[in-house]
């Protein structure tokens, strides 16, 4: 997958943070959703802390945390409930 694009560093906190918030609102496990994107708990914890995402993982990521892939980029738009 070398053709694989990560999120920036400089977002990549941000961003984490975004999806500790909506993960802890829809009351969803780091397990559960790295099932739902064929990937390991350990990775989507990552992912939380700021750590290892590929863009690829954006819209299905929001998906599954019921916020829409701009609020998890950017912050923009609505929060989750």
């Amino acid at each position: 997958m070398g053709n694989t694009l990560a999120v920036p560093n400089e977002i990549a906190a941000e961003i984490g943070a975004r999806i500790a918030t909506a993960a802890e609102a829809k009351k969803l496990t780091w397990n559960y959703i790295g099932v739902r994107l064929n990937t390991s708990g350990q990775q989507v914890k990552g992912w939380s802390e700021g750590r290892g995402m590929k863009a690829h993982n954006v819209v299905p990521l929001a998906e599954i945390l019921g916020v829409s892939p701009v609020w998890l980029l950017t912050g923009k738009g609505r929060k989750p409930e």
